[in-house]
């Protein structure tokens, strides 16, 4: 009898038995063998779209949250690297808005974007703050990557370019599944935006 690993409904794997009779033909075996290594090849398969899926989250920050949660996680772990968070503003169209810059340069170090329901669409991190919060101020944009997509556990980062207004941005991005875009630039500074998924493009 061999154990095989089976996702449950509560996420955790759960462990099911196939038999395998030694006493019936080598063709019954083989079928049962091939059976098991598709189960297993769907579990593998399971569990990676479930990752992919998951809201990846800087220091408590997310794609999806609410803007008071917001607040909350940058006071509570964001104040050592950029003092006291200003409060949200509501802007005319009903969205919200946040800018954080450096006590001392006055450079900006973070912007934070919510849509009219209060929930949180972009999340724009500067080099300036993202070298605090990781300790990486000596470690290289490819390394930085590297380091990132391995914490994370981010499936694969694709290159990518943008121009606008005579500005060029390129770097690494990643795309999940849910909408929620990660994009990371050459000056190391860090990009979460929600995006359309693959079914909500139109192209008809």
């Amino acid at each position: 009898m061999l154990l095989v690993p089976w996702p449950a409904a509560s996420g955790s794997p759960q462990l099911i038995s196939v038999s395998l009779d030694p006493s019936t033909t080598r063709t019954s075996n083989d079928v049962m063998i091939t059976k098991l290594i598709s189960i297993i090849a769907v579990y593998l398969v399971s569990q990676s779209l479930c990752r992919a899926d998951e809201a990846i989250k800087i220091k408590g920050l997310y794609i999806g949250m609410k803007v008071q949660d917001a607040t909350d996680v940058l006071n509570k772990r964001f104040r050592e690297y950029i003092g006291v968070p200003p409060e949200f503003e509501r802007l005319d169209d009903g969205s919200y808005s946040l800018f954080v810059t450096d006590r001392d340069t006055n450079l900006p170090l973070l912007t934070l974007k919510g849509d009219r329901n209060g929930t949180v669409i972009e999340a724009v991190m500067l080099r300036r703050l993202v070298d605090k919060m990781f300790n990486t101020a000596d470690v290289d944009f490819n390394a930085f990557v590297k380091q990132f997509k391995d914490a994370y556990k981010i499936p694969e980062m694709k290159p990518f370019t943008d121009s606008e207004f005579g500005l060029t941005d390129s770097g690494y991005e990643f795309s999940s599944p849910t909408g929620v875009r990660i994009r990371i630039s050459e000056s190391k500074a860090i990009n979460m935006a929600l995006v359309p998924t693959a079914k909500e493009r139109k192209f008809d």
